[in-house]
């Protein structure tokens, strides 16, 4: 075999493996990338313990052309716990059609084991929970106190609030997070114009 020969197989096999990479990416569910704004950094300087990791958007199962629920995944920033037991933490939401001063007005945790159990671990099936909002506990040793090494998700389903509430195409939306530490922090965003299963607002 010539060196020409050689060469235009290993270009066939080079080629053979992007594809072959390619179509495994794009098998994953689809996801849609927005830009959204995150106010109250986490630094130790800003006084906050609360890292805002990634905000998922997800379609409604009923309609698909609006978004009925939210996740916010949060760590900690590493300067101390937070507590998201109810009463210690407030969470408010922004529409274009109301304002909610706390949509986390009833304890709601549900930790690791139950969330990996009755619904796989998907945010998707976890829609079909009549609550306004819940901690679920991604990471953590089963209680409502976020710990360095621990994440847990804010799950705000918009259906429950009111049906009013669900967000349409390029809808603006605020979520503000609120300890009883005095520092907050706040997400802002737009819907994204296509509407999609499961679409990352921010973060990974």
């Amino acid at each position: 075999m010539n060196n020409k020969t050689q060469g235009a197989l290993i270009l066939v096999v080079i080629i053979a493996s992007i594809l072959a990479v390619t179509v495994y990416l794009t098998d994953e569910p689809a996801q849609q990338q927005s830009v959204g704004t995150i106010t109250g950094e986490p630094l130790p300087s800003a006084g906050t313990t609360i890292l805002i990791k990634s905000v998922k958007a997800f379609q409604d199962p009923n309609n698909s052309s609006q978004v009925s629920a939210l996740a916010i995944i949060v760590q900690p920033s590493g300067i101390g716990p937070t507590n998201f037991t109810c009463g210690q933490m407030t969470i408010s939401l922004t529409t274009p059609t109301a304002s909610y001063t706390n949509v986390y007005a009833a304890s709601d945790f549900v930790n690791a084991s139950t969330f990996n159990n009755a619904y796989g671990g998907s945010f998707t099936n976890y829609q079909t929970v009549a609550s306004n909002c819940s901690i679920i506990e991604l990471q953590g040793n089963g209680t409502q106190i976020l710990e360095q090494g621990e994440q847990f998700a804010v799950f705000i389903n918009l259906n429950s609030i009111h049906l009013d509430c669900p967000l349409q195409p390029n809808a603006p939306f605020a979520v503000e997070l609120i300890p009883s530490t005095p520092v907050k922090v706040t997400f802002t965003d737009n819907i994204p114009a296509n509407i999609t299963p499961v679409m990352l607002l921010s973060g990974s």
